[in-house]
Formats: structure tokens, sequence, C-alpha cells
């Protein structure tokens, strides 16, 4: 309700398509609207800033990639008991990688578009604190975790300690800041 009330508000043109919860994540909620669109709303605070950077960002990027990413349509405000900045987005048909895996043409479609993506980004571009810096800042914390994990089950190997270990000791990217999907995971 407090979507469609949001929508009626500000976007009213997209009031009545019909909206329903497609999932929530880490930092955002995303409602289905209609058959070609999407509500992402942040589900907290830290996660505003998140969205803020995208509205600004995507549509620069968008340009030059070979695959859809969702840049907003609209950009929504505080309205109706909800306390930060929004967007519609284009709904992006598909399923997620650990439901559907790759097929084997799929591998090089994302290869292409993480190239694409991996270009300079301008001087302006947002930093993030969190994704896309260097691996040895969250050395600590990775050993930490991977530790915890051997201690209840088996699931960590030797192979992908071996793995953080390997990338922890990568050359650090010494070139110009560059545009990064920093949330490349299954889910």
């Amino acid at each position: 309700g407090q979507v469609r009330d949001l929508l009626a508000d500000q976007h009213p043109h997209f009031a009545a398509l019909p909206v329903s919860l497609a999932g929530e994540g880490w930092d955002n909620f995303t409602f289905r609207l209609g058959d070609d669109l999407a509500v992402r709303l942040p589900r907290r605070e830290a996660s505003v800033q998140l969205l803020v950077n995208e509205q600004r960002s995507l549509p620069r990027i968008a340009v030059n990639l070979p695959l859809p990413i969702p840049s907003p349509v609209a950009i929504g405000q505080p309205g109706r008991g909800y306390p930060w900045t929004w967007s519609v987005v284009p709904w992006i048909a598909g399923e997620p990688a650990d439901q559907a895996p790759l097929a084997d043409t799929e591998g090089a479609t994302l290869a292409r578009f993480l190239q694409a993506l991996h270009v300079p980004a301008p001087p302006d571009a947002p930093d993030n604190q969190f994704r896309g810096i260097r691996l040895s800042l969250r050395h600590g914390r990775i050993v930490q975790v991977l530790d915890r994990l051997k201690a209840v089950s088996d699931v960590v190997t030797p192979a992908i300690s071996q793995a953080w270990e390997d990338a922890v000791a990568a050359p650090i990217h010494d070139g110009p800041p560059l545009w990064i999907h920093g949330d490349i995971h299954a889910q």
C-alpha cells in the first residue's frame, strides 16, 4: 500500500499498475510494478547513499554496456511515512544464477559485460567504503569468518582458503579508478 501511495503522489502515471513484493536484499526492497518495471526502496538508512549513487551513476554507465541495467526511469522522494529516496527502474527478467546456472554461452556474455563496465570512472564517480576496496582491508574479517565456518562445516576447503590468500596477495590496481560491479554474487 505504501508503494502505491508513493507512486500516486509522485508518479501518478505508474499508480494504476499492479504492485507486488518481488524480493528483499541486504540493502533494498524490490517491488514488481506492472510487467516492465520495479520499485527499489532502501531497507535501512545505511543503504540510502548507495541508491542515490545508483540514481546518479547508472544512467551514465548504461549507454556503454551490452546488457540492460536497472537505470532509474523515475526517482521518488520521502513521503507517506517512508523516509528516503527511492527509484522506479526497468524490470530485467531472469533467474538468479544459483537457481538457473549459466548456460555455456552466458559466461562469455557476463565476461563481455564486466569488461565493458570496468573502464575508467569519471573524477566525480562515487566512492564506496565497502566495495571495490583493497582486499587486504578485509583480510582479518574474512579469515575470522572462514575460521568460524571451518569449525562447524567442511564447506571451506583448502582451495577456497588458498583462493582468498592468492586474491589478497594479487598486485594492487595502480591505474585510474574504474567502474566496477561490487556486488556480483548468486543472490
